[in-house]
């Protein structure tokens, strides 16, 4: 079964060009008409340059012969069911990436791929592409579907098909669909993402509520003010004025039980005992918050750093929500 497409009149030189070369590309096109790969021919090639129209289109038969001996086979389809959209293929058995082709139109013919042979090439085809186009012709169903498609302009109820092909095409991602689904965060390459304004438009108005109860909660529960007690003195600041020396000598005084100090003192003379020539002083305290309190909390650090080490996934959407997280709390504490 075969779906046949309204095939436009060709003046009479083309049509000439257009049967010499169906003539060449009978049984050698495998699953894909003949007539739609002649098509393409003629309309990348012009018409003044007939033996680069040959050239071209035995160029396509290496390139689908070459498919059959890799034996690529689908890895993935675009989404929804449509035809038309981001299709990826690989080898059997192979590790390397899959390599992306956006299929635009069955007829006329309109791909792209981001293998080097599509970049290098003017064909406007390569062996990844030939394979998606004769994956759709092998299937009658799925034909039918892309000829419906291409008819509409866009995949069925999606507008702006040129742009997101060209999306998929570039960065390999429909960006376009996710903008409108999925995360707030939509990553568009491994160092690239940007934040949907649909979606946006939606959560803002849903995060103010946030503060809004927190304020409302924070009027329930007043915070008391009163004022600072001077042991029954008059306030007097210059006398209550003191600055960071003297606070922490009376700290390391206070706890000196914890900190033990010492002090020693050493004098050097020349001739005579009342001169001294060099006073040394050497002052210290227990190294007690080092090994006791530091080191072990670094430890710990480490070794939840690196039980945490699972959660660098690299997934933007899981940093974002972590993010909004954090600044939630942040918010919160600082209201109450």
């Amino acid at each position: 079964m075969s779906l046949t497409v309204a095939e436009p009149r060709l003046p009479t030189e083309e049509a000439e060009a257009f049967e010499t070369l169906l003539a060449r590309a009978r049984k050698r096109t495998g699953k894909i008409p003949p007539e739609v790969l002649v098509r393409h021919v003629l309309a990348i090639v012009p018409a003044s340059e007939w033996p680069v129209r040959v050239e071209a289109l035995d160029a396509l038969f290496r390139r689908l012969d070459a498919a059959h001996e890799d034996r690529l086979r689908i890895e993935a389809r675009p989404p929804d069911g449509r035809m038309l959209g981001l299709w990826a293929t690989r080898r059997p058995g192979s590790g390397a990436r899959p390599y992306r082709t956006v299929l635009v139109g069955i007829d006329p013919i309109g791909a792209r791929c981001d293998c080097p042979d599509f970049l290098r090439n003017s064909l406007g085809l390569c062996k990844h592409a030939l394979t998606v186009l004769e994956h759709v012709h092998a299937r009658p169903r799925l034909l039918q579907h892309a000829v419906k498609e291409q008819e509409w302009g866009d995949p069925p109820g999606r507008e702006g098909g040129g742009l997101e092909a060209a999306d998929i095409a570039q960065f390999g991602v429909d960006s376009a669909g996710a903008m409108t689904r999925g995360w707030l965060l939509v990553p568009l390459t491994d160092k690239f993402a940007f934040i949907s304004p649909s979606l946006l438009v939606i959560v803002m108005p849903l995060l103010a509520i946030v503060p809004l109860l927190l304020l409302l909660n924070g009027r329930r529960f007043a915070v008391r003010r009163a004022r600072v007690w001077y042991g029954g003195m008059r306030e007097d600041a210059q006398r209550s004025a003191t600055t960071s020396l003297t606070f922490s000598n009376a700290m390391r005084t206070f706890y000196s039980f914890i900190y033990r100090p010492t002090l020693d003192t050493a004098r050097e003379h020349r001739a005579v005992a009342y001169f001294i020539h060099r006073l040394k002083v050497e002052h210290e305290v227990a190294d007690l918050f080092g090994p006791n309190l530091f080191a072990p909390v670094t430890r710990a650090i480490w070794r939840l750093a690196g039980r945490l080490r699972a959660l660098q996934s690299g997934d933007l959407n899981f940093y974002l929500g972590l993010i909004g997280a954090l600044l939630v709390i942040i918010l919160g504490l600082t209201l109450r």
